[in-house]
């Protein structure tokens, strides 16, 4: 098996798939890396019928939530608030 196949996850939930399509629209920094990692996972998403992450980019996909938690429509807060409220909470990093 190689690396790669070892550090894959289980595909991406419902949530997850709803949420990056939301933040793409979403007004996130023009040409960080917040907005191009979204951008190219709702691209990939489009184009894939499965989508894998790693336990590291669902983890930034969920920062990236919390982070531009007051500019997402009421249907994306509601996601992330019960990704909260089941104590899913992303860690906290040390630039917020």
């Amino acid at each position: 098996m190689k690396r790669r196949e070892t550090a894959m996850r289980s595909p991406m939930t419902g949530d997850e798939i709803r949420l990056v399509r939301i933040l793409t629209g979403c007004p996130l920094k023009e040409g960080s890396a917040d907005a191009r990692f979204c951008s190219d996972l709702a691209a990939i998403t489009r184009r894939q019928k499965s989508v894998r992450l790693t336990e590291g980019q669902s983890a930034y996909l969920w920062r990236i939530a919390f982070r531009y938690l007051a500019q997402l429509p009421p249907d994306a807060f509601r996601i992330v608030e019960a990704s909260r409220a089941a104590g899913d909470d992303p860690p906290p990093t040390s630039s917020e």
